[in-house]
């Protein structure tokens, strides 16, 4: 038997590891004699969410495989699944509809498909989707108190220590962090835009409040526009502006009316004035406020932007418009070095949009979508389906029938070597030994019988499967000519990891090298890779 293991743990559950939760899946496993084929894990994910919860997708995905890569899914209790009553009731009726079982290692509870036991896993996942209603609206009351009285509510803000006493957390303006604030709002309402302030920040050394982050210890236009529009600045603390949702199997986040929401007035905190204040905002969102946006919110124009990063830094590859020659182009460049300025990365290379799309869709359309390589990869993908398809079969059968299989044959060669020896009654042991020979060919053809059928069937599909996957290459090519968006997520697939790029010769030179990896099997369904370099 074949088993998968699911492992989750939320931000608030450290007590429950995914260690602890893999290795009792393990031990429940070895008890029973089965191999474990899979262990998905998400960490740091709440059961309320669905959409960006990678594991539970994968593994949903793996279950409808064909062949099917286990038989057995483990868990530790159905909570860990997910705490969505209608979305974890439809995981585990797809998983036993795929015909794999769903058992709780914990109790040894195994999830049945009857009525009656799909209406007990939604009642149990009412629960528990009511169990997390309830702590969030405990911790949103607590949250809203604390607000109340001054006290801090998330984490550190920039020009603030936190001070903590026997009443709880609070903010104590830091004199040094605060006169930074002062001098950020002054010379942006004097006209500097927050990617010069970045650059300057991050060379005269002062530390950002994102230190621990990528980038460690360097300042961003995206940063420093959220301090522009912190009310905190003006003795203000404002809580409730946004709240959180659940919708469509996701966590969202919207404005709250301002009728809801709490603003608390703390003199004392006051690093800025009102003038200065009124100042920024005059200048209205000249100030690029598109620097400071979510990225997600807005999908990239460009076909590489989020899939290629700064060999020289780690930083991701951004672009901007530029001159090249006598032309003005949009140019890709190293995003940390345009934001955040030369002493975060010296790399200041750019080379054209087009240029570098063209040359990562010619190799990739030359080495990955060629027909020698489609070729390889679907003989690997039918080894894979072929070796999946006999280990899919009746195990415990076929060992049986194989140990009787090995007795007869060791029996055999005991008879013919004492024919050999002219010892005993020769026609006793001739005839023994025939008996035995037509036992053999029937067990034998009972072996084949029960490897054969989805091997056989696989023989005669593949033809089909074979002529659909090259027609998916083929649209996989013109997907990447035509259509930026689709070709971001063709090439997210394919990528296995970022792609890297690294000036040829010097930190401003103009021609690039790239490298990465390709996964040639995520075009079809069979794993492999190919480690390309790219040039331009």
């Amino acid at each position: 038997m074949r088993a998968a293991i699911y492992a989750r743990v939320s931000t608030d559950e450290q007590a429950n590891s995914i260690e602890t939760q893999e290795r009792e899946g393990r031990r429940f496993a070895e008890a029973r004699g089965w191999h474990v084929a899979e262990v998905y894990r998400d960490e740091g994910a709440s059961g309320a969410e669905w959409v960006n919860r990678p594991e539970i997708g994968r593994l949903l995905r793996d279950v409808d495989r064909k062949p099917r890569p286990w038989d057995v899914l483990l868990v530790r209790d159905q909570d860990r699944l997910g705490r969505d009553a209608a979305r974890t009731v439809l995981a585990i009726a797809t998983v036993l509809d795929a015909g794999a079982r769903v058992i709780e290692y914990s109790t040894g509870h195994e999830a049945q498909s009857d009525p009656m036991a799909r209406m007990m896993v939604s009642v149990r996942g009412a629960f528990g989707e009511l169990e997390r209603a309830m702590i969030a609206k405990r911790t949103r009351d607590a949250h809203q108190s604390m607000a109340r009285q001054g006290r801090v509510t998330g984490g550190r803000v920039y020009g603030y220590r936190n001070v903590r006493s026997d009443a709880g957390v609070h903010h104590e303006v830091d004199p040094d962090q605060a006169n930074v604030v002062r001098d950020l709002f002054e010379r942006h309402a004097a006209g500097e835009s927050v990617r010069a302030l970045a650059h300057d920040l991050n060379r005269r050394g002062i530390p950002s409040p994102h230190s621990r982050h990528a980038g460690a210890g360097t300042w961003s236009p995206s940063v420093l526009h959220a301090m522009l529009h912190n009310g905190r600045y003006l003795g203000r603390i404002e809580w409730g502006k946004k709240r959180k949702g659940y919708k469509g199997g996701t966590k969202t986040r919207e404005e709250r009316p301002e009728s809801e929401r709490l603003t608390v007035e703390r003199p004392e905190l006051r690093i800025v004035s009102d003038e200065l204040w009124q100042a920024v905002r005059a200048r209205g969102d000249h100030a690029r406020v598109s620097e400071g946006r979510p990225r997600e919110r807005y999908p990239a124009k460009y076909l590489l932007v989020g899939l290629v990063r700064c060999a020289g830094c780690g930083g991701p590859v951004a672009s901007q418009l530029g001159r090249w020659g006598k032309d003005r182009r949009s140019l890709y460049c190293c995003g940390w070095h345009h934001n955040r300025g030369a002493t975060v990365c010296p790399v200041s290379s750019m080379r054209p949009v087009d240029d570098v799309n063209a040359a990562v869709i010619g190799w990739v359309r030359d080495h990955v979508l060629s027909p020698a390589v489609v070729r390889e990869v679907l003989a690997s993908a039918r080894r894979r389906i072929e070796e999946e398809a006999r280990a899919e079969v009746d195990a415990a059968e076929v060992t049986r029938v194989e140990r009787e299989i090995a007795r007869l044959e060791s029996e055999q060669r005991r008879m013919v070597d004492a024919i050999a020896a002219g010892g005993g009654a020769v026609e006793l042991l001739v005839r023994a030994a025939t008996e035995r020979e037509g036992r053999l060919a029937g067990l034998r053809f009972e072996r084949e019988r029960l490897l054969a059928p989805k091997v056989g069937a696989l023989s005669i599909a593949w033809p089909t499967l074979a002529e659909d996957a090259t027609a998916r290459v083929a649209e996989l090519g013109e997907l990447l000519r035509s259509d930026v968006a689709g070709a971001r997520k063709a090439l997210g697939v394919l990528l296995d990891g970022t792609l890297m790029f690294t000036p040829v010769g010097a930190a401003r030179a103009t021609r690039w090298s790239l490298t990465g990896r390709i996964r040639t099997g995520a075009l079809f369904v069979s794993p492999g890779g190919v480690e390309p370099p790219f040039a331009t």
